[in-house]
């Protein structure tokens, strides 16, 4: 069962002051039928570049509790950080962290195959990554290459696990959820079982 949190708790943690007097959009990243994610440079500096997610307003709660998680997310060094929430009368938006070198799909398609060394490196920092979402009791349900993002540039490349669209926080209770990417889904999934942590495995 996905815990539940209020809109006061939403709320909270939002800015008033107004986006477009801060931040300025440029070009989409990723359109969804949800939310949309796009390029976004703040006002005051030449260079600060982040990634806005837009959540439209009736989606609210999906927010609140995507919210929750990113604030967790925050503490570990291989997520996607959460700078600021700007709560407008259409929308929600999330501006974080701005990975400049991609997602991993993309250098799956450059390259074919990863080195070895490449690829112990990754999957070592996804490894840490998802062992700390599930020490917080929270599933992430669709790790795929385009959600694992490079901060930086080979060898020294950071990966940032991002999009918790389909995340949740693990109670008593048995969840089922028949969404992900297809070509990612785990068998509990397609038959519609219980999601446990081992599902992200």
């Amino acid at each position: 069962m996905i815990q539940r949190a209020v809109p006061g708790e939403f709320t909270h943690h939002c800015i008033t002051a107004s986006f477009h007097s801060l931040y300025k959009l440029t070009e989409d990243f990723f359109h969804g039928r949800f939310s949309a994610v796009k390029k976004s440079i703040r006002k005051d500096t030449i260079d600060q570049i982040y990634a806005a997610k837009i959540i439209r307003k009736r989606h609210l709660q999906q927010a609140i509790n995507k919210l929750r998680i990113l604030q967790l997310s925050c503490k570990h060094p291989n997520f996607v950080r959460l700078y600021q929430v700007f709560y407008l009368s259409s929308e929600a938006i999330f501006i974080l962290e701005y990975a400049q070198e991609g997602d991993l799909q993309i250098v799956l398609e450059l390259e074919s195959c990863l080195e070895e060394s490449k690829a112990i490196n990754i999957t070592k920092q996804v490894l840490e990554a998802v062992a700390f979402l599930h020490d917080n009791k929270v599933v992430h349900l669709d790790i795929n290459p385009k959600n694992i993002l490079l901060a930086n540039k080979w060898p020294s490349t950071q990966i940032k696990l991002c999009d918790f669209g389909l995340s949740c926080i693990l109670t008593n209770q048995c969840l089922l959820e028949m969404s992900g990417t297809t070509d990612f889904l785990a068998p509990e999934v397609i038959n519609y079982e219980p999601v446990t942590c081992a599902t992200d495995m």
